[in-house]
């Protein structure tokens, strides 16, 4: 019946039991979803999502940098709860970081909540913020022989962002270019509601989306990674 079960540590509503259980050493039936099949589970490092049939998301657990999406940063929140600013986004899919979140909508497009980073560039005018900077990454997406794409992998970061294959640069040219390919200047903030990415290019659906400690990973449909 796609019932969802919870169990281990509770010390910050985890366990979506309604009050502060601390551990449950067994499976047991998390409610609060208003009778709805659930599809999709994802876990962060103190909350967790639901995403159900119908395109709603529910979230639950800590709270503190805004990644359960209510508007607030709540120490806990003990029960699900809906995303409701997600509630006309017919969701399909959910990705869970450390204390942040993806959900990819019917259209392809990406919403990001929680604990967040902004990228922070100086211009003529003054300093500019751009938020949800995706960076296609060519060296993950150029067609190469496999020793290459090892090469690829094995030369830091400059390699990932401009898929180059030079292996002459210093490291302070390497360390030049990741400023340049958007790398160097974030800054962390949190986020408390999802908002939309809108750095992905124009026309590109995403069909797939991941979550780490502190980054995020995307694929269009083009099969280009971001």
């Amino acid at each position: 019946d796609m019932s969802v079960f919870c169990w281990g540590t509770g010390n910050n509503g985890e366990l979506g039991l309604g009050q502060e259980t601390k551990q449950k050493l067994e499976p047991f039936t998390c409610d609060g979803f208003n009778g709805q099949r659930i599809k999709q589970v994802a876990c962060g490092e103190q909350h967790s999502l639901c995403l159900a049939e119908l395109g709603d998301v529910f979230a639950w657990g800590r709270g503190r940098e805004g990644q359960l999406g209510n508007g607030v940063q709540l120490q806990a929140q003990q029960v699900p709860k809906r995303v409701w600013t997600l509630r006309d986004q017919r969701i399909q899919q959910i990705a869970t970081g450390y204390y942040h979140n993806l959900a990819i909508n019917h259209l392809g497009e990406v919403f990001e909540w929680g604990k967040l980073h902004k990228y922070l560039t100086d211009t003529k005018e003054g300093s500019k913020e751009y938020f949800g900077a995706a960076i296609r990454l060519e060296g993950m997406n150029q067609s190469s022989s496999s020793q290459s794409a090892q090469d690829i992998v094995a030369r830091s970061t400059y390699s990932y962002f401009s898929g180059s294959d030079d292996h002459s640069k210093s490291d302070s040219e390497i360390l030049e270019s990741q400023s340049l390919y958007n790398f160097a200047q974030f800054i962390e903030y949190n986020q408390s509601t999802p908002k939309k990415i809108t750095s992905f290019p124009f026309s590109h659906k995403i069909l797939s989306i991941s979550a780490g400690y502190s980054f995020s990973l995307a694929v269009d449909d083009l099969g280009q990674m971001f």
